[in-house]
């Protein structure tokens, strides 16, 4: 099980959310270089690259989390919409969310995009949720 902090607060003592299988992997792909810089002249064979200092490009991520969150139904909609305005805030207001991994000992920056799929797991407190985000710079992730 992962430890993650949601812009400073604990994910699941906060938020009921568990990091599920899937949100590691999500987190850990790398992200895919930008298209090289080429020149095709007519006076040379081939073409020229420019591969030195090569970027990443940003990507979009989705985290799986389980919810268990105590309460009737009422209460769990209240929960997951203050979630929702969280997320759609982040830490300062600015839209982007600090995603602190303990195990990783590592800080995701990402913005919310939305909810792409609950499931209720038969339990009114107990649901599985699929949370789409854009990181903007994979790069900026501190250590």
């Amino acid at each position: 099980m992962l430890n993650i902090m949601l812009n400073g607060r604990d994910l699941k003592e906060e938020w009921g959310l568990t990091a599920i299988k899937g949100t590691l992997g999500a987190l850990l792909t790398p992200s895919q270089p930008k298209t090289l810089v080429t020149n095709s002249n007519a006076a040379i064979n081939g073409d020229v690259v420019v591969s030195r200092a090569r970027k990443v490009q940003s990507r979009t991520i989705t985290l799986l989390f389980h919810l268990n969150y105590g309460g009737d139904l009422h209460s769990i909609v209240n929960h997951l919409k203050a979630l929702e305005q969280e997320l759609l805030n982040g830490e300062s207001g600015d839209g982007m969310n600090r995603f602190f991994v303990q195990e990783l000992d590592t800080t995701y920056w990402l913005c919310y995009q939305g909810m792409e799929d609950y499931t209720n797991m038969g339990e009114s407190s107990r649901a599985t949720l699929r949370i789409k985000f854009f990181e903007p710079n994979p790069m900026n992730n501190a250590e």
